[in-house]
């Protein structure tokens, strides 16, 4: 048997790592582009509750959670954001209307579809306008956060919404994959395996023995093809999961600002991945690519202005109500 101070010493290492490892959530999230905009003191949960992941939290930023890598949405407008029992932007719990008479629809994104720069969400628009326009009641379920790769909006997906069964289920995504997936390692790229690059300094600190990267922007090896054929095979799974759990599956391209001049070493490629992607997506089914987009109007290189949160939804809503078979009013 081992000697009880030495796994007493092992569990207080652990304990300390964790919670350090928590603790680099908010710092690191400050070092992804683009800056943290001033955000409140407090979270607005949506009510008290036992989430041991959210609960006595007093700052906004990532939280760490062990089904899909952290939640906590945070943005510019924090006195607008209410956060539900996950740590997701919706003012009510809808996981566990599993007898729901109303038609589900799901948004996963990053931090535009959970909406960083916008007092109302594209989900919020879109719930109100598929609301009036098709005489149904429809609820919008958005499991959006900031930073989020497809790989974490299929786990959001799988995790929170599979047993709902909802009717659509939109991603408006690229963006993040294409900035992460260059600092990425070879062989993440090649499955389109893209993370947010904090969590390299989060896995230092939970395994002390890994020495983070002096530079966590430095690219790594790996070709523009391998970047975007690995991020349109993982959005081929997201639609083949979702259609064989019956719903119907959509997906945007995110809009960009190429005129910015934010993060010069990095967004540059980004921006001809975006467009290269915007040609290898032509005629895919139920997709729509905001980068043609002229009418768009945004507050830095990739988060569109409110205006355009209520274009978003109006773009989807026809899409949404032909997928459910209901014709607009």
């Amino acid at each position: 048997m081992r000697n009880h101070k030495i796994i007493q010493h092992e569990m207080l290492i652990l304990m300390l790592a964790w919670v350090f490892g928590v603790g680099c959530c908010v710092f690191a999230g400050e070092k992804t582009p683009p800056a943290a905009a001033p955000m409140g003191e407090t979270i607005n949960l949506l009510e008290p509750h036992d989430n041991p992941f959210l609960s006595g939290r007093l700052k906004p930023g990532y939280a760490y959670h062990p089904f899909f890598d952290y939640s906590s949405v945070h943005g510019q407008f924090p006195d607008d954001i209410q956060l539900d029992y996950f740590g997701f932007r919706n003012d009510r719990n809808l996981y566990f209307d599993e007898n729901r008479e109303y038609l589900l629809v799901l948004i996963t994104s990053g931090s535009e579809g959970a909406g960083f720069s916008h007092r109302t969400t594209i989900a919020e628009h879109l719930e109100a306008i598929l609301n009036e326009e098709s005489g149904r009641e429809v609820r919008v379920l958005n499991l959006a956060v900031n930073s989020y790769c497809i790989s974490q909006e299929i786990s959001t997906y799988v995790h929170l919404a599979w047993h709902l069964q909802p009717e659509v289920v939109i991603s408006l995504c690229g963006w993040n994959d294409m900035v992460y997936s260059q600092v990425a390692p070879l062989n993440f790229k090649k499955l389109g395996l893209a993370y947010p690059n904090f969590y390299e300094g989060w896995s230092s600190a939970i395994h002390p023995v890994i020495s983070p990267r002096e530079d966590p922007w430095v690219t790594r090896e790996g070709s523009d093809d391998e970047i975007t054929d690995g991020f349109l095979r993982n959005i081929d799974k997201y639609r083949t999961l979702v259609e064989a759990n019956g719903g119907r599956f959509m997906m945007g391209l995110q809009g960009f600002d190429g005129t910015s001049g934010d993060m010069p070493l990095i967004y540059p490629r980004v921006y001809s991945l975006m467009r290269q992607l915007s040609k290898k997506m032509v005629g895919r089914e139920g997709f729509h690519d905001f980068t043609l987009r002229e009418d768009m109007e945004f507050v830095d290189a990739v988060h569109s202005n409110d205006t355009s949160s209520r274009l978003i939804a109006e773009t989807f809503a026809p899409m949404v109500m032909r997928a459910l078979g209901v014709r607009m009013n």
